[in-house]
């Protein structure tokens, strides 16, 4: 009896084990998938509007569209980017920071953290808890039908974190 018990756990700690590996996995590969889709799409977008891959800074992120407030990670600090306030911080591994889905993906010793924005607001997810950094509705236009839809969406978050980024400015409204 206590061996089919210990059999039994065994499996469970096993169905578990490989549940996370999934979940792991298949986040941070569809976050990879979806770089590397935006980076071929930012690519042939430079050929055409020479210039625009310079617009994209991979080591910081910025967060807060339209009348949100203001937030900036980088290099595994989450700040408040109007006063200088450390939000969140993490001890990093690595760090996939996707434009395409307005996200930052951080892999730590505690295992996956996603930082996001969405159209309800700014959200970090550890695990399966997320928590608000703030929440706040936004309408966040559809880009789909666009020439270059990812690159549009990610031109659109920067000026709208930024309208006062001249380059910016210019070169979302050539892709609208």
């Amino acid at each position: 009896m206590h061996s089919t018990k210990l059999i039994l756990y065994s499996i469970g700690l096993l169905m578990v084990a490989s549940l996370i590996f999934y979940f792991f996995n298949s986040e941070t590969g569809d976050a990879k998938k979806n770089a590397t889709t935006f980076d071929d799409e930012l690519q042939r977008c430079n050929e055409e509007y020479n210039g625009i891959n310079k617009i994209f800074d991979y080591a910081k992120y910025n967060f807060g569209i339209g009348t949100r407030g203001k937030y900036t990670y980088a290099n595994g600090v989450l700040l408040n980017s109007k006063t200088g306030r450390t939000i969140r911080s993490w001890h990093k591994k690595s760090e996939i920071i996707n434009y395409a889905q307005t996200r930052v993906i951080l892999t730590t010793e505690a295992g996956l953290i996603t930082i996001y924005e969405d159209t309800e607001g700014i959200f970090i997810k550890e695990g399966y808890k997320i928590s608000a950094v703030e929440k706040k509705n936004m309408k966040i236009p559809d880009f789909t039908k666009k020439k270059y839809p990812l690159v549009t969406k990610a031109l659109y978050q920067i000026y709208m974190y930024d309208t006062a980024n001249v380059p910016v400015k210019q070169y979302y409204q050539k892709l609208l």
